[in-house]
């Protein structure tokens, strides 16, 4: 089972709401494969959530996505 941190304290729409604010997920970002956000949760305070690029297929199509894989107070 993998680490995910105080992941699972941080509201969804706090998860959404933050990878906004990262680069559009596609082929050119695979050479930097994690970006980090830091955001205030009301609840928890500031957060820092660790984004890793993921990919799935669908039929014959490939796509990437990112994903919330960690989460830590700052």
């Amino acid at each position: 089972m993998a680490d995910n941190g105080i992941l699972a304290l941080v509201p969804g729409h706090c998860v959404g709401g933050a990878s906004s604010e990262l680069p559009p997920a596609g082929p050119d970002q695979a050479g930097q494969p994690e970006h980090q956000v830091v955001l205030f949760v009301p609840t928890v305070g500031a957060v820092r959530i660790t984004y890793r690029l993921s990919s799935y297929n669908h039929g014959k199509s490939r796509y990437l996505h990112w994903g919330a894989e960690h989460a830590e107070r700052v």
